[in-house]
Formats: structure tokens, sequence, C-alpha cells
């Protein structure tokens, strides 16, 4: 069986207007897409959505520096002075619309800021199963 290992980290987060980040990140299968929801902290303990992304892995072995642009549903505009008030805001019921523009277009959605990476990728047994990369 073809292989691919991951190696890597997250380095840090730019262009969140948010400070006090955090991320839950997870690998989508297929080949292989990483996908991130960061979150904020504020000062009075309360968490909330600070952006959704999604990335690529490259198919080329190496070592590989990945920008992830992240965004975020905005609700209405009751929903978004509710977010600025008390905190909180709209979240995807479902993840599958992270990936799908189909489902995407229909939302309203914000920038959020860019996830930074560095990954080292290593391929093995491709070309004995006919894989091109």
């Amino acid at each position: 069986m073809a292989e691919v290992h991951v190696i890597g980290q997250i380095v840090g987060a730019t262009g969140f207007s948010e400070s006090s980040l955090f991320c839950k990140w997870g690998v989508h299968t297929g080949w292989p897409r990483l996908h991130f929801q960061v979150w904020s902290q504020d000062s009075f303990g309360r968490c909330q959505l600070a952006g959704y992304g999604f990335c690529h892995v490259p198919s080329s072995p190496g070592t590989h520096q990945l920008d992830c642009p992240t965004w975020r549903p905005l609700g209405s505009w009751r929903e978004q002075l509710a977010r600025a008030f008390v905190g909180g805001g709209p979240q995807l019921l479902h993840g599958d619309a992270i990936y799908s523009g189909a489902d995407r277009y229909r939302l309203h959605t914000a920038a959020g800021g860019t996830v930074h990476l560095d990954l080292g990728l290593l391929l093995r047994h491709f070309d004995r199963y006919g894989v091109e990369c």
C-alpha cells in the first residue's frame, strides 16, 4: 500500500482580530486535507469561533510552508450584535460545508486570519503501486 507520512506543526496565525487563540484540527481522508477550527477565548473565559479553514497536503515529498486562510459564518444582524456583546455566534452544523464551495457560497461569511504550517512529507511505495505525484 502506498503511504503518506505527514510530520509538522502549526507555527502560528496572523490576521485574526481576536487574541488568545487555540486551534482544533484534523485530517480528512482521501488525499489528505488538513482542516481547522480556530477559536478564541475572551477575558471572561467564553470561547467563540474565529474561523474555519482547510488546506490540501502537497503531493511532493520534502518540507513545505503552508498558509491556510480561514473564514467564519456571519449570521443575521442580531446574531452579529449578540456575538459582539455576549459572545458565541453562528457555527456550522455539518463540517462538510468547509470543503464544498457549492455549499459555502450560500453562506454570508467574513474572512478570518491565516494559519501557518510547517510540514514535512514522506511518500513510500508510490512507484511500486503506480501512484504518480
